[in-house]
């Protein structure tokens, strides 16, 4: 999966296609920084939206549109228009969002990576970033529209090699002073 850096100059990438690449920009931007679902993204409009300029938001996804293929719906289309993926019906789901997707302030840097073949390995880095920093894995499987059992079977791996980061964490928990805390 692509860090930031690399996933930044991906998205630089696609930007730069000039309008060709204005909507697939966004769309991969929001797999990215808003871990959302391809359905959720396609079915995204306006009034899901709260923009502020420079801050923390949040989109509030109400429905979403997966691509089903024609010989699957009733009128023919290639996609349905659905409720959110295992939810109730009429149920909302609120994604926070960082400025940078609500600003699409993206930096240039090199895109020649073997990372992200498939645009789904955005949502995948979206939500691994998250763990890595530290987010309650509640909050992550929140965010991601997943529930936590479905978080740890696909993302548990990601968080090997972070005995120090945890043994840090117990330590302040317990009030140990630093000097005299554990290392490995």
């Amino acid at each position: 999966m692509p860090n930031p850096a690399q996933t930044r100059a991906l998205l630089g990438a696609v930007r730069d296609q000039g309008k060709r690449g204005e909507h697939p920009h966004g769309f991969f931007g929001c797999m990215y920084y808003a871990a959302m679902h391809p359905s959720e993204v396609a079915q995204l409009s306006k009034r899901d939206c709260k923009l502020p300029a420079s801050t923390w938001d949040e989109l509030i996804l109400e429905r979403s549109r997966p691509e089903v293929g024609s010989g699957w719906t009733d009128d023919g289309k290639s996609y349905e228009l659905r409720g959110l993926k295992r939810r109730a019906r009429k149920t909302t789901r609120p994604v926070p969002i960082p400025p940078v997707l609500v600003a699409e302030a993206l930096s240039d840097e090199d895109t020649e990576s073997p990372l992200a073949e498939v645009p789904y390995s955005l949502r995948h880095a979206g939500v691994s970033l998250w763990i890595k920093a530290g987010v309650d894995p509640v909050e992550v499987a929140r965010r991601a529209g997943h529930s936590i059992a479905v978080l740890w079977k696909f993302y548990a791996k990601i968080l090997r090699g972070q005995e120090h980061r945890a043994n840090q964490l117990i330590d302040d928990a317990l009030g140990v002073p630093e000097e005299s805390a554990t290392t490995e």
